[in-house]
């Protein structure tokens, strides 16, 4: 089975302090903030996936983070603290993966 958990790649900064990297090695990177596309791409190469097959998909969650997230975060029941920082993590993101300030895709906090 070709996959990986979520738990590989879930925002754990709220609970644990300064940290930076996923559980995940995707393509030798393992840092938060410099997974870009090329690195699914390198995975997917890597598993003799199509890249082809795999970026619509990419594509559509990022837009629907992007379209979805900051609105249901002003309302998710979580600390105010977390949501901040959550927010923090999202701009911090490469570009490609943004969910605010650093990418010309979005701009919502």
């Amino acid at each position: 089975m070709l996959g990986f958990g979520v738990s590989s790649i879930v925002y754990t900064q709220a609970y644990i302090s300064g940290e930076s990297q996923i559980s995940l090695n995707l393509a030798g990177n393992k840092d938060w903030y410099a997974m870009n596309m090329g690195h699914f791409e390198g995975w997917a190469i890597s598993v003799g996936v199509p890249w082809r097959a795999v970026k619509p998909h990419l594509d559509d969650v990022m837009e629907r983070a992007r379209s979805l997230w900051p609105n249901y975060l002003k309302t998710a029941p979580m600390k105010e603290e977390h949501k901040a920082a959550l927010q923090t993590h999202w701009r911090r993101l490469h570009p490609d993966f943004s969910l605010g300030g650093q990418s010309p895709l979005c701009s919502h906090f």
